[in-house]
């Protein structure tokens, strides 16, 4: 009767067994979700205050300083730059509390070239060292690091032409993600 009952419980075990080598096969992953609206150029749906044209001068404008260095491209972000426009709106010229990379430029002059604020920023480059990841003493060179931030992926400006006090423009870029301490290229 023992013999009988391990025989079972035998049968039982690799039956068990072999029915447990058939896996089902796994779901495939799902994509990451993509943010709501993302463009190479032109336009986004409502308005952050800059014109088709304007959106594909700082995306080429970004992308011309990255492919200096061999950096991938970074496409426009139309959620970003709501998020940026919401801030210039505000018309002042201060950082906020935020997850994004961010960018300011101001200018007395409301109908300075957006882009000039790209070639402000990368005048920054000269004062980096990416070996060590400093920027020389008493020097900036946060904006410049920000659009070489080799994980960066997107950025979206927004732009205010009336700001009231002494500045008359306030254009902010955010960028995702946002630049760290360290290398940035």
């Amino acid at each position: 009767m023992k013999n009988l009952i391990y025989a079972l419980l035998f049968t039982l075990v690799l039956s068990a067994a072999a029915s447990a080598q058939k896996t089902k096969p796994k779901p495939k992953p799902k994509p990451a979700p993509k943010p709501a609206v993302t463009k190479t150029t032109g336009a986004c749906p409502g308005t952050n205050g800059l014109t088709a044209a304007e959106i594909t001068g700082l995306l080429g404008e970004h992308n011309r300083i990255r492919a200096a260095l061999g950096l991938s491209k970074l496409t426009w972000s139309c959620d970003l730059a709501t998020l940026a426009q919401a801030w210039a709106s505000r018309s002042v010229f201060q950082h906020r509390e935020t997850t994004f990379g961010e960018n300011m430029f101001v200018s007395t002059n409301s109908t300075a070239s957006p882009v000039s604020a790209l070639q402000n920023w990368e005048k920054e480059k000269a004062f980096w060292n990416n070996t060590t990841g400093v920027c020389q003493a008493g020097k900036t060179c946060t904006h410049f690091t920000q659009i070489v931030w080799r994980g960066t992926t997107q950025v979206g400006c927004g732009i205010n032409r009336a700001a009231t006090g002494n500045w008359k423009l306030v254009m902010v870029c955010n960028y995702d993600p946002g630049s760290r301490a360290g290398a940035a290229y």
